[in-house]
C-alpha cells in the first residue's frame, strides 16, 4: 500500500502507483521516500511510516510532515519554526546512539518534510499498557540508560521538553530506550535564559517553570521523574500530585508496588516543584541511583598499553570539552579536545570539535587544519566541510571557502546555512546574482532565515535592484523586528530611491536599537543634508564623530553640511580631517580646495566692499553726488590696497 499525503486526501492507493489515484499527487517524495502507512498525529502535524528506495536494503524510515492545526498568522509562523528547529536539533544530536538520525530535511510545495531513522520497537506507554507497571529494579534500568542520553543533550545546550513515555522507545533489537520527538527541543541561550518562550509541552508531565515558559535543563529532569511516577503507578500524574496541599501523594497510588526508601527520596527530589531543590543535572541523578554500580565515567574509558592502568576516554574529554565550549571558555575547550585526540588519534568527531575551539579563538588556520584532519578520518562530514568553509572565509579566501560549502551541500543538499555561507563568499567575489541564489535556496529550505533574506536584499541593492531589495529587507524586519543592521540597509534602498523621508524613519529604527551605530547616524544626516535640513544634518555627523572620531565620511559629510551654511572656515576645519584620517581620498581633497575658493572669494568681496564704503564717505564729504561716484572708485582702489597691504 501506498499512503497519499495531500494532507486534504491521505488516500491510501496500491503499492505499484506513484500519484495518487484520488488526488493525482505523487505519492514518493523526491522520489525516494514512499510513504506506507500513517502512525501518528497531532496538533502540529502527522507521521507516517515509510520506505527508503535509495537504499538497498529499502529501509524503514520516518516522515514526518507539518500540518499545523493553529490558528493566525502567528501560530502558524511559530508550528512552522518549531518543526525546523526539530530538524536542526536532529541533525546536531542525531549522531548518539539514542536518538534518531536525521535522514533528510525538505520543503515540497510550502509543506515542510523531515525523514529520520525508524527505531522498531514499543514506546513506554504500550510497554505499560502490555505488561503493567514497572518496578522499582525497571525503573532504576529506566534511569541508567536515559540519562545519559539526557546529559547529552543538555551539553548541546539543549532541552527536550517533551519527556514523556509516549516519546522513549525500547529499541526491538538491543532493549535499549530511544528518546524521540525533538519537535518540542529548545536550544539553551543566555537570552532564552530570562525570557519566557511559548509553553510547550504535555501538560501532565510541564514542571512549573515550563508552564510559565521559562524552560531550564532540570525541567527534563522533572518530566522524566514524572514519567517514572506514572508507569511505578499506572495514574495520570494530575491525580498524583495534591495541588491543594501544594505536594506530590504518588506513594498512595503504588498498590502493592513496593519502593524503597532511599529510591523514593530520589524521585521526590527529581519532580521536586522548585527548581532548586531539585537535581540539577543528569549526571547527578546518576550518582545517587542504587542501581548503579559503575563509576560515572566509566562508560568514556579505555585501557592504557600496559592493560592494567586505566585512563578517562576521548569522549569523556570532548563532553568536558563542549560543555566549556559553550561557556565560551574555548581555551579549556582547546585543551580538553586535545586530550581526546591524544586518547583517540582517529576519533573525527574530536577534531572537529577541536576546530571549532580555534576558530572561537581566531586561530583560522589551525583551524582548518583540525576540521581537514576531521574530513580526512571521515570524507562524508558536511559540518566539518562547512567550517572549514567559515575558516577559509575569514582568512579572505573565498574561492576556497565556496568549494568547501559546495562539498557539505553536497553531501547535505538540505544543509540551509551551507547555502546562506556559500552565498556570502559570493557577495564578497561580488557574484551579487550567484549569491542570490544562494540564499533563495536557504530561504526555500528555512522559510524563517531573516538572515537570509537580509543578505539576499543586500545583494539585489548593489545589483540596484532597490525595490527588490526593500522587500528582502522588510520580511527580514518581520521576523525579527530587532534586526538593527536590516532598517539600515531598507534606509538606504529607500534613500536610492528618492524616499528621504522613509529612510529618515528606517535609521531613526536602527539609532533606537542600536544607539551608539555611527553609521546610522551619517546616514540620517546624508539624507537630511539632501532635504536641506543643513542644521540637523550637522548635529547628526556630530554624534557619528562622537562615536568614532575616526570617520572620515561624517567629517566630510559635515563640512559640505557647513558649507551649505555659507561656514566655509568651519567647512575647511572638516575637510582637513577627513584628509588627515584619509589621505588618499580625492573628493576630500576637492571639497577642500572648493571651500577654499570660496572662502577667498568672499573674503575678497568684504575687502572689495569695505573700500567702497570708505570712499563713498570721503567722497560725499568733499563734493556731493558725484563725490560719492568718485569716491567709491576711489575706494575700491583703496580695497585693493587694503588687500594687498594685508598680504604682506
Amino acid at each position: 500500500m501506498s499512503q497519499c499525503l495531500n494532507p486534504d486526501c491521505l488516500a491510501v492507493n496500491p503499492e505499484n502507483c506513484k500519484f495518487c489515484q484520488k488526488c493525482g499527487r505523487p505519492l514518493w517524495l523526491k522520489d525516494r521516500y514512499q510513504a506506507i502507512k500513517l502512525i501518528g498525529q497531532g496538533g502540529f502535524g502527522k507521521t507516517f511510516l515509510a520506505i527508503d528506495h535509495d537504499k538497498p536494503s529499502k529501509s524503514w524510515c520516518v516522515i514526518k510532515q507539518s500540518c499545523p492545526q493553529v490558528s493566525g498568522t502567528n501560530g502558524l509562523a511559530k508550528a512552522e519554526q518549531l518543526f525546523s528547529e526539530e530538524a536542526r536539533r536532529l541533525d546536531e544530536l542525531g549522531h548518539h546512539d539514542q536518538i534518531p538520525s536525521l535522514l533528510a530535511y525538505f520543503i515540497i510545495d510550502a509543506q515542510q518534510y523531515l525523514v529520520q531513522e525508524y527505531i522498531e520497537g514499543q514506546n513506554l506507554e504500550q510497554e505499560l499498557q502490555q505488561s503493567g507497571v514497572f518496578r522499582q529494579e525497571k525503573i532504576e534500568e529506566l534511569l541508567l540508560d536515559l540519562l545519559p542520553v539526557l546529559d547529552f543533550i543538555h551539553q548541546k545546550p539543549v532541552i527536550h521538553r517533551d519527556i514523556k513515555p509516549e516519546n522513549i522507545i525500547r529499541r526491538a533489537k538491543d532493549k535499549k530506550l530511544v528518546l524521540v520527538d525533538f519537535g518540542a527541543a529548545k536550544l539553551v541561550t543566555s537570552v532564552s535564559r530570562s525570557v519566557t518562550g511559548t509553553i510547550i509541552g504535555s501538560a501532565e508531565y510541564l514542571p512549573p517553570e515550563q508552564q510559565n515558559g521559562k524552560p531550564i535543563i532540570a525541567s527534563d529532569l522533572y518530566s522524566l521523574g514524572v514519567t517514572c511516577l506514572y508507569l511505578l503507578t499506572r495514574t495520570s500524574p494530575f491525580q498524583l500530585f495534591d495541588s491543594g496541599e501544594f505536594e506530590w501523594i504518588w506513594r498512595d497510588y503504588l498498590a502493592d508496588n513496593q519502593v524503597s526508601e532511599e529510591f523514593g527520596k530520589i524521585l521526590d527530589k527529581l519532580v521536586a516543584p522548585g527548581t532548586k531543590k531539585r537535581y540539577q543535572s543528569a549526571m547527578e541523578v546518576l550518582q545517587v541511583i542504587p542501581g548503579n554500580k559503575t563509576v560515572i565515567n566509566q562508560p568514556f574509558k579505555t585501557t592504557s598499553n600496559s592493560g592494567t592502568v586505566p585512563k578517562l576516554g576521548a569522549e569523556y574529554y570532548y563532553q568536558m570539552g563542549l560543555a566549556k565550549y559553550e561557556l565560551n571558555d574555548y581555551t579549556g575547550a582547546f585543551i580538553d579536545f586535545s586530550k581526546a585526540i591524544e586518547v583517540d588519534p582517529r576519533d573525527a568527531f574530536s577534531y572537529f570539535l577541536r576546530g571549532r575551539a580555534k576558530y572561537k579563538l581566531k586561530d583560522y588556520t589551525g583551524a582548518i587544519s583540525d576540521f581537514s584532519k576531521a574530513i580526512e578520518i571521515d570524507p562524508w562530514d558536511a559540518f566539518a566541510y562547512y567550517w572549514r568553509g567559515g575558516a577559509k572565509y575569514e582568512l579572505k579566501d573565498y574561492t576556497g571557502a565556496i568549494i568547501d560549502f559546495s562539498k557539505a551541500i553536497e553531501i547535505n543538499p538540505q544543509y540551509a546555512n551551507a547555502y546562506f555561507s556559500r552565498g556570502r563568499a559570493k557577495n564578497e567575489l561580488k557574484d551579487y546574482t550567484g549569491a542570490i541564489i544562494d540564499f533563495s535556496k536557504a530561504i526555500e529550505i528555512d522559510p524563517q532565515y531573516a538572515d537570509a533574506y537580509f543578505s539576499r536584499g543586500r545583494a539585489k541593492y548593489f545589483l540596484k535592484e532597490y525595490a527588490g531589495a526593500i522587500i528582502d529587507f522588510s520580511k527580514a524586519i518581520e521576523i525579527d523586528p530587532q534586526y538593527a543592521y536590516t532598517y539600515n540597509w531598507r534606509g538606504l534602498a529607500k534613500y536610492s530611491l528618492g524616499d528621504y523621508a522613509g529612510s529618515i524613519i528606517d535609521y531613526s529604527k536602527t539609532i533606537e536599537i542600536v544607539p551608539y551605530y555611527a553609521i546610522a547616524y551619517n546616514n540620517r544626516g546624508s539624507t537630511k543634508y539632501e532635504l536641506k535640513e543643513y542644521a540637523g544634518a550637522i548635529i547628526d555627523f556630530s554624534k557619528a564623530i562622537e562615536i568614532n572620531p575616526q570617520y572620515a565620511y561624517a567629517y566630510n559629510w559635515r563640512g559640505l553640511a557647513k558649507y551649505s551654511l555659507g561656514d566655509y572656515a568651519g567647512s575647511i576645519i572638516d575637510f582637513n580631517k577627513a584628509i588627515e584620517i584619509d589621505p588618499d581620498n580625492t573628493t576630500f581633497k576637492k571639497n577642500k580646495e572648493q571651500a577654499e575658493n570660496k572662502e577667498q572669494a568672499e573674503s575678497k568681496l568684504n575687502s572689495d566692499g569695505a573700500g567702497t564704503a570708505i570712499g563713498m564717505v570721503v567722497g560725499g564729504l568733499i563734493g556731493g553726488p558725484l563725490g560719492v561716484a568718485v569716491g567709491g572708485v576711489g575706494g575700491a582702489m583703496l580695497g585693493e590696497w587694503i588687500k594687498s597691504s594685508g598680504k604682506k
